[in-house]
């Protein structure tokens, strides 16, 4: 049995029908290439390749818009995936992209305007917990 490739999708809003994102390989060999085809409503599609644990360029995407992930091994498929966009998920469960298909491989999906308040939050609980040490 192999080892399932390994991606996060990082996202942000912007309003209430777009928002970028980048496709970022975790733990991943070398060896691994991704590419990365953003088809959007008008039929229109762009491709990117990612080597191993590379990032992606942001992407903008909306509704009903398709990402598919192909990771190949010397021109061997070895994973695939395929999302439709849906920011209705978004509000009701964090996530952006609702998979249609996907064959061994691991996809996180981070909010990163999530993440920031996360860490803006921890940082103040931080900067409290020091000020009470100081008294």
């Amino acid at each position: 049995m192999r080892n399932p490739v390994i991606l996060s999708i990082l996202f942000q809003s912007h309003g209430d029908y777009h928002v970028t994102l980048r496709v970022r390989g975790s733990n991943n060999d070398a060896t691994l290439t991704l590419t990365v085809i953003h088809e959007n409503v008008l039929g229109v599609a762009c491709a990117q390749t990612i080597t191993g644990n590379g990032e992606s360029r942001d992407i903008v995407v909306q509704d009903c818009e398709s990402l598919t992930i192909l990771a190949r091994r010397e021109s061997v498929i070895v994973a695939c995936s395929v999302f439709e966009v849906s920011t209705d998920l978004m509000e009701t469960v964090g996530l952006i992209l609702s998979p249609v298909s996907i064959a061994h491989m691991d996809v996180d999906q981070v909010d990163q305007a999530m993440m920031s308040a996360n860490i803006q939050r921890n940082l103040y609980v931080l900067s409290e917990a020091m000020e009470v040490q100081v008294l």
